[in-house]
């Protein structure tokens, strides 16, 4: 790789991480509408996910 100037390559990247949550419960159901309508997936306690993505190069 050619440099302009004679300069060494560098390379400039970033790790990104977040943190996402969801409920797929309604209190305003009952548990087996609750399990009808959100399957497996039918949790009353909220799941906390957290990501990390990269790198990129910016």
């Amino acid at each position: 790789m050619v440099v302009p100037g004679g300069g060494r390559p560098v390379r400039v990247s970033r790790l990104v991480s977040f943190s996402a949550s969801h409920q797929l419960h309604s209190k305003s159901l009952s548990d087996e509408e609750n399990l009808k309508l959100f399957g497996k997936c039918n949790n009353p306690n909220v799941l906390m996910l957290n990501y990390k993505s990269g790198p990129f190069c910016i």
